[in-house]
């Protein structure tokens, strides 16, 4: 069985770091212009600049917890059903 906290949490600082990270990038260089517009589609107050970045951790750490909790969750679920 998987702990569907920290699994959410992993999930949570794995991407909230990665859009973190890649929106310095991009504001640096410019780099990843389609990526951003993406991310700018999901988060709406996302923009890529310093205090973007950090809006852009903020979500994308709440997505990728909420996500791997749920993913984690359905597969307890199925686990204890199917007695995986």
């Amino acid at each position: 069985m998987l702990n569907k906290t920290l699994f959410g949490l992993a999930g949570g600082l794995v991407w909230g770091i990665t859009v973190f990270t890649f929106t310095w990038i991009a504001a640096f260089t410019g780099y990843g212009a389609q990526f951003f517009s993406i991310l700018k589609m999901i988060y709406p107050p996302y923009e890529v600049s310093a205090v973007g970045s950090l809006v852009g951790f903020i979500c994308g750490f709440f997505h990728g917890y909420l996500s791997l909790y749920f993913a984690s969750a359905i597969y307890n679920h199925f686990g204890r059903v199917w007695s995986i």
